[in-house]
């Protein structure tokens, strides 16, 4: 596969940052340091290599955020219990039902655990409980996935929200799966990862889980990369 400078470039500082560890908002406190010529003996040549060094900074920014935004992630929704029989269950505890619908449990786990690899998948799995308001006749149940930063926290890198009871429009109990592949070039890191599930646009209080990604590497602790020429 023909890569050009550029790619090499770019996917050489991936790689680097990779292995140490860092963010996107670590990359870009690395390009504002600059760097010191005033003592090379060759201060063009230094100054060139810097300029390299920035630009292909600037394209792993570019890289990191591209596949983390084209990443995609996949929903499955299954009922487990009809909303006859969670209304069933929640008058065993209460008199009667609550004036509007109600999420009455709500959990969620990173499967198969929360250490990942990059390129391996990894299924966010849920169990909801929802039952109908006294006098609701509909309800839309939705359930939203967000991706935080590794180093910024608070910041979110990708987020989907998706129907749960689109056909029957009723409550019930559900158990539902994210499915998504952590893109190859993606920074290792702890990521937060926030559920949470809507009913008629009422977010209930969010489930947090965390996923930490690390790298596949060989004997040598060389990153693995796939290059990929667009």
């Amino acid at each position: 596969m023909k890569i050009n400078t550029l790619h090499k470039l770019t996917l050489t500082v991936a790689a680097v940052g990779l292995l140490s560890g860092f963010g996107l908002g670590d990359i870009t406190n690395k390009i504002s340091s600059g760097g010191d010529c005033s003592g090379s003996s060759d201060p063009k040549k230094c100054e060139k290599e810097h300029e390299l060094k920035t630009a292909a900074k600037v394209a792993a920014i570019g890289l990191a955020a591209k596949i983390i935004a084209d990443m995609i992630i996949d929903y499955r929704a299954s009922q487990t219990s009809g909303e006859e029989q969670v209304v069933q269950n929640y008058k065993k505890v209460h008199e009667i039902l609550p004036p509007e619908p109600e999420v009455v449990e709500y959990t969620s786990s990173v499967k198969p655990g929360e250490v990942v690899k990059a390129g391996s998948e990894v299924m966010i799995s849920s169990n909801l409980v929802v039952v109908p308001g006294a006098k609701s006749k509909s309800i839309d149940i939705q359930e939203q996935i967000t991706i935080y930063d590794n180093e910024k926290n608070d910041k979110s890198l990708k987020s989907l929200t998706k129907p749960v009871n689109e056909k029957t429009k009723k409550s019930g109990a559900f158990k539902n799966e994210f499915k998504f592949k952590l893109p190859v070039g993606m920074p290792q890191g702890v990521y937060p990862i926030k559920t949470l599930v809507m009913v008629n646009g009422k977010a209930s209080k969010p489930s947090d889980n965390k996923m930490q990604l690390v790298l596949n590497v060989d004997k040598n602790l060389q990153y693995q990369i796939v290059a990929i020429n667009r």
